[in-house]
């Protein structure tokens, strides 16, 4: 037994150099199979960064990927657009706050990004426009992404706050639009009551009375109107346009006497008897263009109503000689609540020219607005005749 331990004692040590190049070998192996899958991960992560940015980069809402120091390491399109985000190649990370150059707004982002995942509300960010557009602003939200990285997502709310700018504006300038007819109604109705006896006032007062809960009415038939026109489909009915032309300038004419504005009608021969519009509806369309060209018409001025036939209807023009419109304008004028800033603002609503255009959709006719020259709007209307009886 003695003489087997030194040959076991030999063996160990010839085995201890094999066993140690077996564990190298074997750790090699290891580390090359861990940096491989490493490798695989950063690819992987790699790829699905870039399928994320690409998917994000399609949205149209402000996206900007950033560290949780606020550093930006991506932003899609819309982001770049807006705000100033150097190119990816720019080799200093730019700070989400250094883009707004508010030390506030800045502060509160940052203590945004401190209490990830928790929600933080944060202020709408206000991108001022290039000069060629209007302001921009977005509801932003701040998401987590991973455990080092955050989403700053910016939702463009511009055009609601500008429909409630516009809703408010509809408000007030409609509450003038039935007051002026309504404080008409209560003067006439006071001085008939006072000298009602007298038939000269009692006629004048009663036909002023009636102009003015016309006007009233109207309005608000127009609103209606412009309600149900979303529902499409054509509107059935006909009228005489000279008759109702003839009625709408008598109607306009005190608004145009408190403006210091004379009212034209000129009518050709050969004019239809009957349009494919119903009467109230023509009444309207007209009496609305007839009302915005006195509106913004200067004072002394002629505001001029024109009717000629057609091969295939009648047309009516109404010009005035005010300041006309930006052409890059003209195109906006019959969206509803659409307002001009400037010297061709009158304080309408936004809604005359909108109910104009979809009344005469309604009835197969046609609007064209341009500037008239040397100065003032012309407004066109197109309306087809009416088809006989038998062929309706």
């Amino acid at each position: 037994m003695s003489g087997v331990w030194p040959w076991l004692s030999a063996v160990a040590l010839l085995a201890v150099p094999a066993v140690a190049w077996l564990l190298r070998r074997r750790l090699r192996q290891e580390q090359h199979r861990l940096r491989q899958q490493r490798r695989m991960l950063e690819a992987e992560i790699d790829r699905r960064e870039q399928e994320m940015d690409v998917m994000l980069g399609r949205l149209k809402s402000l996206v900007v990927r950033m560290d949780r120091a606020g550093r930006v390491l991506w932003a899609n399109p819309r982001a770049r657009e807006l705000l100033p985000i150097p190119d990816d190649g720019a080799q200093e990370p730019l700070s989400v706050a250094q883009m707004k150059r508010d030390p506030e707004w800045g502060a509160r982002l940052q203590r945004a990004l401190d209490a990830l995942p928790a929600s933080t509300p944060l202020p709408v960010l206000q991108v001022e426009g290039d000069g060629a557009g209007d302001s921009c602003s977005f509801a932003l939200q701040l998401l987590p992404l991973g455990t080092g990285q955050a989403l700053l997502l910016g939702n463009d709310i511009s055009e609601s706050l500008r429909q409630q700018e516009q809703r408010e504006r509809l408000f007030v300038n409609l509450m003038h639009d039935l007051k002026t007819p309504l404080t008409s109604l209560i003067g006439y109705s006071d001085t008939l009551a006072a000298m009602g006896e007298i038939p000269e006032v009692r006629t004048e007062s009663i036909a002023a009375i009636r102009r003015a809960a016309r006007r009233v009415n109207r309005l608000l038939d127009g609103l209606l109107e412009l309600a149900r026109a979303g529902q499409g489909g054509r509107r059935g009915g006909v009228c005489d346009p000279r008759a109702v032309a003839e009625q709408v300038v008598e109607e306009a004419r005190d608004y145009a006497g408190t403006r210091g504005v004379r009212l034209r009608l000129e009518c050709s021969d050969g004019l239809p008897e009957r349009v494919a519009m119903a009467g109230d509806a023509c009444d309207r369309v007209l009496f609305n263009v007839v009302e915005n060209a006195i509106r913004h018409a200067p004072e002394g001025s002629v505001v001029t109503i024109r009717l000629h036939a057609t091969d295939g209807g009648v047309v009516l023009s109404v010009a005035d000689v005010g300041c006309g419109v930006p052409g890059e304008k003209i195109p906006r004028l019959t969206e509803r609540f659409f307002t001009l800033d400037g010297s061709r603002a009158g304080g309408g609503h936004g809604l005359g020219l909108a109910i104009v255009a979809e009344e005469l959709e309604r009835c197969g006719g046609r609007l064209e607005i341009r500037n008239n020259l040397p100065c003032g709007l012309l407004v066109t209307m197109a309306i087809p005749a009416a088809l006989p009886p038998q062929e309706r």
